[in-house]
């Protein structure tokens, strides 16, 4: 009988500039990043990536100078996949947006600061493919295109004709 598998342990890289304060803490296991990647400046966490097997995968925080989220962006094999989150200089939702293999493709809604939403657009491989609607502050509709593969064409009426 063989003995149980056990898992290798996490070699951590630390990187340190002249000062001696650590800029990132990198896990390596069989010579490859595997575990959480932390980069430091000035003292204060700014990003947290995810590695499996050296390919980036699942969630990514990366933090302003206020310490608080400004994009969470989520990773499968190694490119963006799935909804991302963008906030503002004052921590506020700035965006939300679908990637597919590190593309936008879905939809992407952008807010105004007070939470409101300002554009909602529809993109297949990072080039608008559908409404682009546009809110003013108050909520109206203020504007409405359609786009096909990123170039303006007319938007069907209300039984979708064009």
């Amino acid at each position: 009988m063989s003995a149980p598998a056990t898992a290798a342990a996490a070699e951590v890289i630390v990187v340190r500039d002249d000062k001696g304060n650590v800029q990132q803490e990198m896990p390596f296991v069989r010579g490859k990043l595997h575990g959480e990647m932390v980069v430091w400046e000035t003292g204060r966490v700014r990003a947290r990536l995810r590695f499996v097997n050296g390919v980036q995968e699942g969630e990514s925080l990366f933090f302003d100078d206020k310490s608080q989220v400004s994009m969470q962006l989520v990773y499968r094999g190694g490119s963006m996949n799935g909804t991302s989150v963008f906030c503002d200089l004052d921590g506020r939702l700035a965006r939300k947006a679908v990637y597919v293999d590190g593309a936008l493709h879905g939809v992407a809604v952008d807010y105004y600061p007070t939470g409101k939403v300002r554009e909602i657009g529809e993109y297949k491989a990072n080039v608008l493919d559908g409404q682009l609607l546009r809110y003013s502050e108050d909520g109206k509709l203020a504007e409405r295109v359609c786009f096909r593969q990123g170039k303006p064409v007319p938007c069907p009426d209300e039984k979708g004709r064009r």
